[in-house]
């Protein structure tokens, strides 16, 4: 009896931990998204959606983020979303200058 009340008992444990380990995959996986502006530039609601800029894309990166007073790319998203929840032509591109870092 003992053993089957363990059991029961690992195998609640095993499906909370496998939900919440979902959800939180589920919100890392939203494709990030421009919340606000600040001083004219683009403020994500978050970063984990960023990978590294594919090489063949640092050059227009690093021009798209120069438009802003920016100095490079340091992210790209092929799927990031502008303010009003529409999709970037080109992907979005994590910003970052010399004197603060990407935000």
């Amino acid at each position: 009896m003992k053993s089957i009340k363990n059991n029961r008992w690992s195998v609640f444990a095993s499906t909370i931990i496998a939900v919440c380990s979902s959800s939180v995959a589920l919100a890392q996986d939203a494709p990030p998204r421009i919340n606000e502006y600040q001083n004219e530039r683009p403020v994500w609601n978050s970063t984990s959606g960023f990978s590294a800029v594919p090489k063949h894309l640092q050059k227009i990166g690093d021009a798209e983020c120069k438009k802003m007073k920016f100095d490079r790319a340091v992210g790209y998203s092929k799927n990031a979303k502008n303010p009003d929840g529409s999709d970037y032509e080109k992907g979005g591109f994590l910003c970052e200058s010399n004197t603060e870092k990407a935000s």
